[in-house]
């Protein structure tokens, strides 16, 4: 958020801030200056957001930063998932072991119609998804 956003490299990220890059990227992306951003056109927006995110994901999994994943770099981050957040001891993880988070989600989605990329879709722009 702050490398999108913190237009002034201060650290801090402002109401003016974020709606001016949001005007920016808007305009940027509307190839037919109509004002509006068609489907094709948020497509793009969001490919764009989605670049940079995967970019610094493949740096934090690229540890020895040799711009190559071996099998271990890309292991690593969720070797013992399974074992860090397994609530109920079963080996397993579901919801129940989740905790809070879904439950917030589930409600989210009952507020949302039952669409269940409600949450993404509204955090995708901003390129600061919570997955």
């Amino acid at each position: 958020m702050m490398e999108r956003y913190d237009a002034n490299d201060d650290r801090k990220v402002t109401q003016e801030e974020i709606n001016t890059n949001r005007e920016a990227w808007h305009k940027e992306f509307d190839a037919n200056n109509d004002g509006k951003l068609s489907l094709d056109e948020f497509k793009q927006l969001f490919l764009k957001a989605r670049a940079q995110r995967i970019v610094r994901q493949f740096q934090r999994f690229d540890r020895d930063g040799d711009a190559g994943l071996t099998a271990e770099e890309y292991l690593r981050p969720l070797a013992d998932m399974v074992e860090m957040r397994d609530r109920n001891g079963d080996g397993a993880l579901s919801r129940e072991d989740m905790g809070r988070r879904y439950k917030n989600r589930d409600r989210m989605m009952r507020r949302d119609g039952g669409r269940e990329d409600a949450e993404e879709t509204e955090a995708a722009p901003e390129g600061e998804s919570s997955n």
